[in-house]
């Protein structure tokens, strides 16, 4: 119930307010592009602008990492193989929630082999 009432809130929200949801929408989509590119060949610089400090990531495995948790692993083997990917992913499907100065993405990443 708590769930469809947030649900029901933000579309009202963007409802109300159309032009400022779908400028929020657009900049974190461009964000979340630019993450994917520098994500793809393991920039650190990336990953330490994109997330946020109090960050929990749940893994596809159902395994959690924070911020230093992720950081500290690419500076561990900063010469690993993805650091030269033959991988590269963007995402569809993307979802955007925004809550206050939170955002929760949803999205389908999709692989493109080189």
């Amino acid at each position: 119930m708590k769930t469809a009432f947030i649900t029901t809130a933000l579309l009202l929200l963007g409802a109300v307010h159309p032009a400022w949801a779908g400028s929020d929408e657009e900049q974190l989509t461009t964000l979340l592009d630019e993450f994917l590119a520098g994500a793809s060949v393991s920039d650190i610089a990336t990953h330490e602008r994109f997330w946020a400090e109090d960050l929990v990531y749940t893994s596809s495995r159902g395994l959690r990492f924070g911020k230093a948790d992720i950081l500290e692993g690419m500076r561990a083997d900063p010469d690993s193989e993805a650091a030269n990917p033959d991988v590269t992913y963007s995402a569809e499907d993307i979802r955007i929630r925004l809550y206050g100065e939170a955002v929760a993405w949803q999205a389908t990443m999709i692989p493109d082999h080189d």
